[in-house]
């Protein structure tokens, strides 16, 4: 009887050790990581593509390049290497009007011991007829059991340009120079360079550059097998990472899957759900 709680607290060390290492191993020396949102990105080598794809926003799959300009709510989920500890849910409102795109959504990230907080609000405009420049302003809290919790803003630029099959999409994390618990935000410009090869196959080529650490590549292609029905594969440096899946596209109805495996810590499944109304 004396000895079960010993066991216990061994098996909670050992369990946040594991989660230690594996955010070791993600890079995320800070809170808020900056990285892909939505099956369909990570399918595709953890990518960032298109204008306002770091919001998550619904119509960041590379076949839909030409924003139809519908409204649509999406929501994501996904349990990184299989860890509770380690689950992360996304949402997204999006919409356009007057030639301007609109998102609102957030995320969150942890358990009830450490938790992550993100909502978000953006707009972007079409400056010139095959240019988009935009904004996103962001609100993070942090919350760790027993050590309170914090709120900080952050805001991004971001930018698209397209030329015929090919398009160009920029954009720079956290220009504000923000902290939370005196560690400081990602700050990451982002480069990506898409082509569409054919009515049915997309490729992607992306650059990653966090401020604090070693350039990451995204590669990625997208490629239509059936009407309503697409194949994804990628991979990404930085870490190593490879990745796969699929999606399924049913009237105003969207079903996203990707599945990315870390040579270390194991695999991760991503499912994205979203709807046009």
């Amino acid at each position: 009887m004396k000895q079960r709680p010993n066991l216990v607290f061994s098996l909670l060390n050992v369990k946040f050790i594991l989660i230690f290492v594996s955010l070791l191993v993600q890079k995320a020396f800070c809170a808020f990581e900056f990285e892909a949102n939505g099956a369909s990105n990570n399918a595709l080598g953890g990518t960032h593509f298109t204008f306002s794809a770091k919001n998550w926003l619904p119509e960041n799959s590379f076949l839909s390049v030409q924003n139809t300009g519908l409204p649509k709510i999406s929501v994501s989920f996904r349990r990184k290497f299989g860890l509770t500890e380690l689950q992360q849910g996304t949402f997204g409102i999006s919409l356009q009007k007057f030639k301007t795109d609109f998102a609102l959504g957030g995320n969150f990230f942890g358990d009830e011991i450490y938790r992550e907080t993100e909502l978000f609000l953006a707009s972007g405009y079409t400056v010139l007829q095959n240019f988009k420049i935009g904004g996103i302003l962001r609100t993070h809290s942090l919350k760790i059991k027993n050590y309170g919790s914090e709120t900080t803003f952050s805001l991004d630029f971001e930018s698209l340009a397209t030329f015929g099959n090919f398009c160009l999409s920029t954009s720079f994390t956290n220009v504000t120079f923000s902290e939370i618990k005196n560690d400081k935000l990602p700050q990451v410009f982002v480069s990506s360079f898409c082509w569409k090869a054919t009515e049915k196959i997309i490729f992607v080529a992306e650059l990653e550059k966090d401020v604090l650490f070693p350039t990451s590549y995204h590669f990625g292609t997208e490629f239509q097998a059936v009407k309503n029905f697409c194949l994804r594969f990628g991979t990404q440096t930085n870490p190593e990472i490879f990745s796969a899946g699929f999606g399924l596209n049913f009237k105003d109805y969207v079903f996203d899957y990707s599945f990315a495996k870390h040579r270390e810590l194991g695999a991760t499944n991503e499912f994205t759900f979203s709807v046009k109304f």
